[in-house]
């Protein structure tokens, strides 16, 4: 189970390394899909990912840190779910016209959040 949460750190890195080169696209590919099942999608994602992490947490080097991340993922897709769709799109279209410097800030917490995800993993050891 340590290979799933190290993965997904490896994606999550992935991702923010490609957003910090080439902001615009990033928030061009998110800007394309509707804010309805980008708000399904999310919220169904963080919730099989939060209990993905609290099942693999004890596989794990640092399982504290994993069922942190695990929660903080459930508590996340109930704020979504919460909110409502008209909300959200207000929300994804604030973000969507943030300026570059602003999405490259929040990329790079990706990043670190991914680097921490595979050390907590401890896969590969």
């Amino acid at each position: 189970m340590a290979i799933f949460v190290s993965s997904f750190g490896i994606f999550l890195a992935i991702i923010g390394i490609f957003g910090v080169a080439m902001p615009a696209t990033l928030l061009g590919l998110v800007g394309k899909w509707r804010a309805s099942i980008l708000l399904s999608v999310g919220a169904g994602l963080r919730i099989v990912l939060g209990i993905l992490f609290l099942l693999a947490a004890p596989y794990c080097r640092e399982p504290l840190i994993v069922r942190i991340v695990g929660v903080v993922s459930l508590v996340a897709a109930l704020g979504l779910l919460a909110v409502g769709r008209s909300r959200f799109e207000r929300f994804l279209d604030r973000w969507l016209a943030r300026p570059p410097v602003f999405v490259r800030t929040w990329l790079l917490v990706a990043i670190a959040l991914g680097a921490l995800l595979v050390w907590a993993a401890g896969w590969p050891l």
